[in-house]
Parts: C-alpha cells; sequence; structure tokens
C-alpha cells in the first residue's frame, strides 16, 4: 500500500512541477517550497495517531526519505528540461551601434616591411587607406 502512495506522490509532484514551469517565474523555487512543506506535514502527522511510538517514528522517517527522493529527483530533472524564457520587447532590436567592430585603420598601425610588397589574394583590405590595389 505504502509503494502505491509513494508513486501516487510522485506522480502529483510530476504534474505539479510542469503547471508550475509553465505558469510560475521561478518554478524551481515554489517547488522546492511546496514539496518541503508537503515533507513537513508528512513528517509530522503520523505523530497525531495513536500508534506506538516506536512506530510513529518509523513511519516519519520513512516519510521523510520519500519526501527527500521525490523532491530531488523531481526538481533535478525539470531543471535539465526547463526552457529559459525570453522576452521580445525587453531587448533592443537594433544592435550597438559599434557592432561589429569597425576595423581600425592603417594608420593606428606602425609601418611594417610588408607595406613595399603588393598583396596577395588573401588581403581583402587595402594596406593604408587610399591605396586601391588591383
Amino acid at each position: 500500500m505504502r509503494r502505491c502512495a509513494a508513486v501516487a506522490c510522485a506522480l502529483v509532484a510530476t504534474g505539479l512541477i510542469y503547471l508550475l514551469m509553465i505558469s510560475t517565474p521561478r518554478p524551481q523555487l515554489f517547488f522546492g517550497w511546496i514539496i518541503g512543506l508537503a515533507t513537513v506535514v508528512a513528517v509530522v502527522f503520523p505523530f497525531s495517531t495513536t500508534a506506538p511510538l516506536s512506530q510513529k517514528v518509523a513511519t516519519g522517517l520513512v516519510n521523510l526519505v520519500l519526501g527527500i527522493a521525490i523532491g530531488s529527483l523531481v526538481s533535478g530533472v525539470s531543471m535539465r528540461v526547463g526552457r529559459r524564457r525570453v522576452l521580445a520587447s525587453g531587448y533592443p532590436q537594433q544592435p550597438p551601434q559599434a557592432y561589429p567592430p569597425a576595423r581600425p585603420s592603417a594608420e593606428q598601425y606602425p609601418p611594417t616591411r610588408n607595406d613595399q610588397y603588393p598583396p596577395t589574394r588573401g588581403d581583402q583590405y587595402p594596406r593604408t587607406p587610399g591605396d586601391q590595389y588591383r
């Protein structure tokens, strides 16, 4: 009977994290609090019964282990499959003016001995401003 209840709790936790992921901004935080509080209730509840103390403690410990296992496993899986939301209105539509970075002019670099030779096929830009190699 306890296995059926644990399976049902795991399925409820899976459904809960799914609903939280599609409806809340920080689903893992909400899920952690909800599962934590549900685990505390499951651990404390056996102490309100008329069973012997040893059975209350054993049932509370089993409920604690099950709550931690279900919470950590479902939370871990949800972190791996979660999608990040991108706000279209929160980002600028145009890239910044400095992107892509402008190629520095040749005047910023000291002259080299290669400046006296004509460019090779790999050169796409003139070596100095005003040079038009053809």
